[in-house]
């Protein structure tokens, strides 16, 4: 213990400091390994302006997300089922380094409906929010975003026909 002292000064400036977001992100994992998730938030309390600061490619949003700045990819091929097709983006962009938890999507959505122990509408929701995340970010043709709405309306009424029926305790 008393060698990772000696690492936690220079670990919380690269978590702090470091404009590349992996090496933000790797800082963050040590030192939660090691247990300094309290240092984080205190860190993270300073870092939550909601933009970039500096030459940093990250930032922390007031939710408590860290965000990744892609900067602007141009064109790339992109896959459809078999179909491959040219895409551009002509913007930069940035996307979450983590999952949404659940509890990042309850203090988004307040007014969901949450049963405990088990709410897999919840995980529905947090999956429409990806979906239409993708669709808007044009990451996602508009097709496919109908059929995977589709489908995930249908996953619903199952699994809502599923705990209505008692079989949930399973």
């Amino acid at each position: 213990m008393a060698e990772r002292q000696n690492h936690f000064s220079w670990l919380r400036e690269l978590y702090r400091d470091d404009a590349d977001p992996g090496i933000h992100g790797a800082a963050e994992w040590l030192l939660r390994k090691w247990e300094m998730s309290d240092d984080l938030k205190t860190i993270d309390k300073g870092l939550a302006t909601g933009k970039v600061e500096g030459k940093r490619q990250w930032y922390i949003n007031r939710q408590g997300q860290t965000m990744m700045v892609i900067p602007t990819p141009g064109e790339f091929w992109m896959f459809d089922g078999n179909q491959k097709h040219r895409r551009k983006i002509d913007r930069s962009f940035a996307i979450a380094s983590k999952e949404v938890t659940v509890d990042q999507f309850r203090r988004f959505r307040k007014e969901h409906q949450w049963s405990e122990p088990f709410a897999p509408n919840l995980l529905l929701e947090i999956l429409r929010f990806q979906m239409r995340l993708a669709k808007d970010l044009q990451c996602l043709k508009v097709e496919s975003y109908g059929f995977a709405a589709k489908a995930i309306d249908e996953i619903g009424k199952l699994v809502g026909g599923w705990l209505k029926s008692g079989s949930s305790k399973a």
